[in-house]
């Protein structure tokens, strides 16, 4: 588990890392991650703006994504935004596993509230066994 160290602001549609929410790893063999996490922010500046935040993994998003549109700026308010779960095979080599977000529509910004946003990776066994349909 890593948890944000500081507050991050996302102001632009180009993804940018979420300070501390960044895990490496060297599995001693072929494994797959489970990863999970937990995305806080607030401060939202302007209604209809939508934020993103995907997985990064050694330069690479994962498939899907977590998504937060700005309904009332007028509101301010924390949201608490579950991410993943997301399922991937890592090598038996060095890897970087992050979060990142990004402002997919609109011309506003929200800030990551580092108190309560984190990632969460669990190694699971070898990613080379295969499954025994002889019998």
């Amino acid at each position: 588990e890593q948890r944000c160290t500081t507050n991050t602001t996302i102001n632009s549609g180009t993804e940018t890392d979420i300070t501390g929410a960044t895990i490496s790893i060297t599995p001693a063999i072929a494994s797959m991650a489970l990863v999970w996490g937990q995305l806080q922010v607030d401060s939202a500046t302007v209604t209809g703006d939508v934020f993103q935040c995907v997985l990064d993994v050694d330069g690479t998003n994962q498939p899907s994504y977590s998504q937060y549109e700005v309904l009332d700026s007028a509101k301010v308010d924390r949201r608490h935004i579950p991410l993943g779960p997301w399922v991937f095979p890592l090598t038996a080599a060095a890897h970087t596993v992050k979060l990142q977000a990004y402002r997919s529509v609109g011309t506003g910004q929200v800030s990551v509230v580092s108190a309560n946003t984190k990632i969460v990776l669990l190694l699971i066994g070898d990613a080379n066994v295969t499954n025994d349909t002889s019998s």
